[in-house]
């Protein structure tokens, strides 16, 4: 009985404990709230995470390496600068392999920072940008809807997209763009963590972009182009990565 007391004093510990304080490291805006944002969720994304141990699916096996090779030049888009993502932050969702750019494109006359983690599916299905950004400096301009972009071979990929406004004066309006691709597509799921409860890891995509002036859909033209790099890497295996 003495062990089983200690054990569930144990267990209270964890969860009572009070969510990690959020990450102040200085880097661009777009990800920079996208890096609190993540240490914000991770907590309630591991406690979620241990109702959903018995996977079925492996999901996408994808390598640093293969990540780095994307590359610098994707059409009329250029990268302009690698973006970091603080330690902490993914240490907390425990995500070892990711990837973050800056690409601008003097066609479209615009900017998009966009980045790629992937890892166990609890804490990356948890993180959705109306969480992060709206604890933040900005607030939803209106509900959120599906985009889809077309793919070669009449395919396509589903990404949710939402419009944001800053609460302060001088800061831009901004369009986010997410989903997730569990080895079988792209998809942006309303409940994420049970869609993919019974996957063991997910590649999660995030791009915001600066709306304010910006003429059509640059953001969805970008993913035209970086998509099918990605897909590429995409291949389910039977032993997480190392």
């Amino acid at each position: 009985m003495s062990h089983k007391r200690r054990d569930h004093r144990r267990i209270q510990r964890v969860t009572d404990a009070p969510p990690p304080a959020p990450i102040t490291k200085a880097t661009k805006p777009a990800l920079w709230v996208l890096a609190v944002g993540l240490a914000l969720t991770a907590g309630s994304a591991a406690g979620y995470r241990s109702l959903s141990s018995n996977r079925l699916n492996p999901g996408p096996s994808v390598s640093q390496s293969g990540l780095d090779a994307i590359p610098t030049v994707l059409g009329d888009w250029t990268a302009t600068q690698s973006e970091s993502i603080d330690e902490r932050a993914l240490e907390m969702l425990e995500t070892k392999t990711h990837w973050a750019r800056k690409y601008s494109s003097t066609t479209a006359g615009a900017s998009v920072e966009v980045m790629v983690l992937v890892g166990p599916s609890g804490p990356l299905a948890a993180h959705t940008p109306e969480v992060c950004y709206g604890t933040q400096r900005y607030e939803l301009l209106e509900n959120e809807k599906i985009v889809s972009v077309p793919l070669e071979g009449g395919a396509s990929a589903e990404f949710r997209l939402v419009q944001l406004q800053p609460r302060q004066p001088g800061v831009p309006e901004l369009r986010v763009l997410y989903g997730w691709n569990d080895g079988t597509g792209w998809r942006s799921p309303a409940w994420a963590r049970v869609v993919y409860a019974n996957t063991e890891r997910i590649m999660k995509l995030q791009m915001a972009i600066p709306s304010t002036g910006i003429e059509g859909e640059p953001d969805v033209e970008f993913l035209k182009q970086l998509l099918p790099h990605l897909n590429r890497l995409v291949a389910p295996s039977e032993t997480p990565e190392t």
